[in-house]
């Protein structure tokens, strides 16, 4: 669908859309995609970076959003704006990296399924905390010796 006949349909309209980037960008000129993406892009981070919570997350997310709309590109209808258009995007492209993350970080079930009760001819020595810590290099013990993790551990068991 050319500029003209968006603006005969009176769906968008250049003033509020960049319409003719669209248009160009969708006809494949990579320098309109990129003044779209100039433009879009802080937006699109904004939204990824307040559904993922992590700034690198949110990075790879955006740019993951701008390759799918640069694929889906041709396929933009000029009936909504071109930003909630985008916006759709990034929240697939969010909730896809989430069940992705999920399915990675899941342990599969053994073949032979799980036991119904604990094993105790297999029960391991408990382990000795604070000599596990001091074992650990000195970068990741700062946050294992704050106090606030030491009284964690001295804590008196809750009463029941």
């Amino acid at each position: 669908m050319g500029t003209s006949q968006v603006r005969h349909l009176g769906i968008v309209d250049e003033g509020s859309e960049p319409v003719s980037l669209i248009a160009a960008a969708a006809g494949g000129d990579v320098r309109a995609f990129e003044q779209l993406y100039a433009r879009f892009a802080p937006c699109v981070y904004g939204l990824c970076l307040r559904l993922t919570s992590q700034r690198e997350a949110a990075e790879d997310c955006t740019q993951d959003s701008f390759v799918a709309a640069w694929r889906a590109l041709d396929r933009f209808e000029y009936r909504s704006r071109f930003s909630t258009w985008l916006q759709r995007i990034a929240i697939h492209t969010v909730l896809a990296r989430r069940r992705g993350l999920r399915a990675w970080n899941e342990v599969a079930e053994p073949s032979t399924g799980l036991p119904d009760v604990a094993d105790p001819s297999a029960e391991a020595a408990p382990l000795d905390l604070e000599r596990a810590i001091a074992a650990l290099p000195e970068r990741a013990t700062v946050a294992a010796r704050s106090p606030v993790r030491a009284s964690l551990w001295k804590a008196p068991p809750p009463r029941v």
